[in-house]
């Protein structure tokens, strides 16, 4: 008995090994080379040189970055007792320049009144807030902050 079970377990472990060494073989012949030929290397070559193919598209491509959409938050508007305003945009004050940073500008001076709404200029493009609003350049419009859904 325990010649007969022996007998089974040993063909049950050999005909798998002679079927996956056919297939083996046959994998091995559908097979192509993954390096190029000589003749194809050299036309890679000049086409690099002759600057249709190459180095020069993907430096191009890859120093092309995407930013995150702009948004701006008007904070506040604080009078001081001489009447000049000072403004906050993104937690940062126009105390010592109307520009926030690169993109974002505060015309500061259009406000010699108790005038509600700001003026604040973002990639060119003249906005009027109000304090406690956000203009978010995902949606290109002016929101009330608490209407705003943060999303993590």
């Amino acid at each position: 008995m325990k010649y007969i079970v022996t007998i089974i377990y040993v063909s049950i472990l050999i005909v798998p090994m002679t079927v996956s060494a056919e297939d083996k073989k046959a994998r091995i012949s559908n097979l192509k080379s993954f390096f190029t030929s000589s003749q194809q290397r050299a036309e890679l070559d000049r086409l690099r040189l002759s600057g249709q193919f190459g180095s020069k598209n993907i430096s191009q491509s890859s120093t092309t970055t995407v930013r995150k959409p702009l948004e701006v938050k008007l904070n506040g508007v604080v009078y001081s007792e001489t009447g000049k305003p000072v403004i906050w945009v993104n937690n940062r004050s126009t105390l010592k320049s109307e520009s926030i940073d690169e993109t974002i500008r505060v015309k500061s001076s259009a406000l010699k009144t108790l005038s509600t709404k700001v003026p604040v200029k973002v990639n060119q493009q003249w906005l009027k807030m109000k304090p406690g609003q956000t203009w978010r350049e995902s949606h290109n419009q002016v929101q009330e902050n608490y209407q705003i859904k943060e999303s993590n």
